[in-house]
């Protein structure tokens, strides 16, 4: 003996399919015929379900297809008609409430003749939820260990099977069976509007409907929408949104996999196959609830890494990522995301140099750094012909990206000082700069050193005149003592004030970090620089964007004022 139940829906009776059939182009996730269905539910890892399974689950009404199609008129109390087609089919939108067995549903399908032929089940890719759960609880679940105490086999099975009927036998399960298809009714409603907020991009377009006719469709439905949402109330959508986390995190729990899945192409974590497959689609269901949820309400719900199990403190996202919409293509804080796992492959730190004697230091230690960028200014830093203000532009293109930025130029040259100070006074630097006194070479090695790396250039060549005295003494700049060596040793005029000298400075001074200035000894400026580049790759932009600011005076990190 059974009896019908009732409870209150989140939509009323026949209103999806009634949409479906006005609209059928509307929606972006085909419909899936029973086979498809099932191929559908193995691809996202839920195997032992057949044709004739779901089949069985639909007659049982636990199961509620989203359009039955059937050669035949149907009589069945909750099947409401919806018109044809052009194949004098009939097309029905399922509305039939759970039937109430006093015995439980044990054995119910043994009973159970199922549907004819003529009818033809259709679902939504989100009804995959409501099978989530019927797997769930029609799981025979015992303990592995159980088949070493095989004996007790048929007393665990009476009590399993006895708990099922038990349970299946009240209004209040069917009910729960019910909501699990209220919601992804629900759900499937949401679709054509939240599609293209989620993945981006409008997947199909029927070719006798403009896309101005299609968004206007889209946009009367969201309407629609937006009364029943209003109706429904934003508490209910918001329980409704932490059921699915929750389910989604029972599939699989790395909830940070999941945001990385998110972050991939728009829909490539759709295409996901197995429990992290179908968890990504139950977290797609309460992605779109949620946007729906914003632009109804006009507020900004937590995320879906935010619900499920757990609680995540307000703000806490924003602290450490410098957003608190991960997921909502806010690049910056999604690549700061990924940087902490170390998979962010872009460039992290982009170092501004002005010449190529730096350049070819620096390049000779961070060539094999794709986080790290290298900028020949080539003197283009203060505002001269425009280059300057193109240089200022790259900065702050640097800090909308979520790039530090690091400047090296020589000190002897006050205009281009004056450029680097005024950008960090205007906070268009995140990181740091330096003024090399008064350039390059004279502000990190001594003339001794010079001399002792350009004899052992001498010496590489075969130069047999060891008699012949450097002409440095007069020398002020990298640029004369270049001069006055290649005047007196033409042999050394590949080495030029260029890349290949700044790599034997380089070297000279990974090999000897240290300097002895009037008898003291300290780490030389272009060791710290790279010190400070190494570590920059490693911090957390956001963070550090939040706490701290480039001194305009000494170009290093200070912390902001509160």
């Amino acid at each position: 003996m059974s009896d019908e139940i009732k409870i209150n829906h989140f939509l009323p009776p026949g209103q999806l399919g009634k949409w479906m059939v006005a609209n059928p182009n509307m929606w972006q996730m085909d419909l899936l015929d029973e086979r498809q269905f099932v191929s559908f539910m193995r691809e996202k890892g839920m195997e032992g379900y057949h044709v004739e399974d779901i089949r069985l689950l639909w007659k049982l009404r636990l199961l509620k297809a989203d359009l039955v199609i059937s050669s035949r008129k149907l009589k069945t109390n909750g099947l409401l008609e919806l018109g044809g087609d052009d194949q004098y089919r009939r097309i029905y939108a399922d509305e039939r409430e759970p039937l109430i067995r006093k015995d439980g549903l044990g054995n119910s399908a043994i009973r159970l003749k199922a549907p004819g032929s003529w009818i033809k089940l259709h679902f939504h890719p989100f009804r995959y939820y409501v099978m989530y759960h019927i797997d769930r609880v029609l799981k025979f679940r015992v303990a592995p260990m159980q088949m070493l105490r095989s004996e007790y086999f048929p007393k665990v099975t009476e009590f399993v099977v006895g708990q099922f009927n038990r349970w299946t036998s009240t209004s209040a399960s069917l009910q729960t069976f019910n909501r699990w298809n209220d919601l992804a009714a629900l759900s499937i409603a949401v679709e054509p509007w939240a599609y293209e907020k989620v993945f981006h991009k409008v997947r199909y377009f029927p070719p006798f409907i403009e896309i101005e006719e299609q968004r206007e469709r889209v946009t009367i439905h969201f309407t629609q929408l937006r009364r029943l949402f209003e109706d429904i109330g934003q508490e209910k959508i918001e329980k409704a949104r932490q059921n699915l986390c929750c389910n989604a995190e029972n599939l699989d729990p790395n909830k940070r996999l999941h945001v990385m899945m998110r972050l991939m192409k728009p829909d490539e974590f759709l295409k996901l196959k197995g429990r992290i497959g179908g968890c990504m689609l139950i977290i797609t269901m309460a992605e779109m609830l949620r946007r729906a949820a914003e632009e109804i309400f006009d507020l900004e719900l937590p995320e879906e890494d935010e619900k499920g199990f757990g609680w995540t403190p307000p703000g806490l996202k924003k602290k450490i990522y410098g957003s608190n919409r991960l997921t909502d293509r806010d690049r910056p804080a999604a690549n700061e995301f990924m940087r902490q796992f170390g998979l962010d492959y872009g460039v992290r730190v982009r170092c501004y140099i002005e010449g190529e004697t730096e350049y070819g230091a620096l390049e000779s230690v961070f060539e094999i750094y794709g986080a790290i960028e290298l900028i020949n200014l080539g003197g283009n830093v203060a505002q001269k012909r425009g280059k300057g203000v193109a240089f200022r532009e790259s900065l702050k293109n640097d800090k909308d990206k979520g790039i530090f930025s690091f400047v090296l130029i020589d000190g002897d040259r006050n205009d281009h000082a004056r450029a680097v100070r005024k950008a960090a006074e205007d906070d268009e630097i995140c990181g740091m700069f330096f003024f090399s006194k008064p350039d390059f070479e004279f502000g990190n090695f001594t003339k001794s050193e010079l001399e002792e790396i350009i004899w052992a250039e001498l010496k590489k060549k075969q130069v047999d005149d060891q008699n012949s005295q450097l002409l440095l003494s007069e020398a002020i700049s990298g640029e004369a003592i270049l001069g006055a060596v290649k005047k007196q040793f033409p042999e050394l005029h590949d080495i030029g004030k260029g890349r290949q000298w700044g790599r034997l400075l380089m070297d000279h001074a990974w090999q000897n970090p240290d300097i002895r200035i009037n008898g003291t000894k300290q780490r030389r400026q272009i060791i710290e620089i790279v010190n400070y580049i190494v570590k920059a790759v490693e911090v957390n932009y956001q963070y550090n964007r939040c706490k701290f600011k480039t001194d305009p005076k000494t170009g290093q990190q200070i912390h902001r004022e509160r």
